[in-house]
């Protein structure tokens, strides 16, 4: 059996059909007006298609005369892709015109954003910078503090041990002492992580109008050399249809063997 015909040409509805029309475009109407023979002569071509090709092939003849039926099917391709682009050409042209006349001005913001951006990054790498001393100055200050502190709460402990068994004042300076130690390792804790904190919190400022600025990290590459990079991490990487892409151009420059794919040789019908 044949293949389906790309869309219906049975019987179009009549007068008195209660559907809308499928278009009511006036740029539709033009066209059709204005190329409706070229549309009459494609949808009588696929008309066609059922008479003039049978479901086998069984002679030079028959064989002759799909070669001519592709051939007219390839001349009305040509002569619509010819009209489609004539029409097309003034819609580009003027979306053309309109992207030249907003891109100008959107191009010199652009790069004025970018000299900025440039600008304040160099300002907030160096807050940052000096930021993060300032904070690891006080993670040390914090932790001789701290060991000052447990040092403090071991001669107490050992004091209070040492006057008569403990007295009662001793050992509330004793527990004062301890207490003082545990909370001077538990800043230290806080003050650690403020000093590890993340570019973005040691560069970050807000101005009196809302605007947040601070610094992003991300990784980046350079000395891209394609001919020694290693594909393999990259496999899922990857988007199907460039491996695909590749996969063909392999092909075509007469690659035969390959891995996860069969290359083999084919032939199909070519009518000129």
């Amino acid at each position: 059996m044949n293949e389906p015909l790309p869309y219906d040409t049975g019987p179009q509805p009549g007068i008195g059909d209660n559907r809308p029309p499928d278009e009511t475009d006036p740029l539709h109407d033009r066209l059709l007006e204005a190329h409706g023979a070229l549309v009459e002569s494609a949808s009588r071509l696929i008309r066609d298609f059922t008479t003039r090709v049978p479901e086998i092939i069984t002679d030079d003849d028959e064989n002759e005369k799909a070669s001519d039926y592709v051939k007219e099917l390839t001349g009305c391709m040509k002569t619509m892709e010819a009209a489609r682009v004539s029409e097309k050409e003034p819609f580009l042209k003027a979306g053309r015109t309109v992207d030249g006349f907003f891109r100008k001005a959107a191009d010199m913001l652009e790069r004025v954003k970018k000299t900025v951006a440039k600008t304040k990054t160099v300002y907030e790498r160096k807050k940052a910078v000096e930021e993060r001393l300032v904070r690891e100055e006080a993670e040390r200050q914090a932790r001789a503090d701290a060991e000052r502190a447990r040092q403090e709460a071991e001669a107490t402990e050992k004091a209070a041990m040492e006057a008569q068994q403990g007295s009662e004042e001793a050992l509330n300076r004793a527990i004062e002492a301890e207490r003082r130690a545990e909370q001077a390792e538990k800043d230290v804790v806080q003050i650690a992580r403020d000093a590890n904190a993340k570019a973005a919190d040691l560069s970050r400022s807000r101005s009196a109008k809302g605007s947040v600025s601070s610094l992003r990290t991300f990784w980046e590459y350079k000395d891209l050399d394609i001919a020694r990079v290693d594909l393999e991490p990259l496999r899922y990487h990857l988007p199907s249809g460039a491996i695909e892409k590749a996969v063909r151009s392999f092909v075509n420059a007469g690659g035969k063997e390959l891995a996860g794919v069969e290359i083999f040789e084919n032939t199909e019908s070519v009518t000129r």
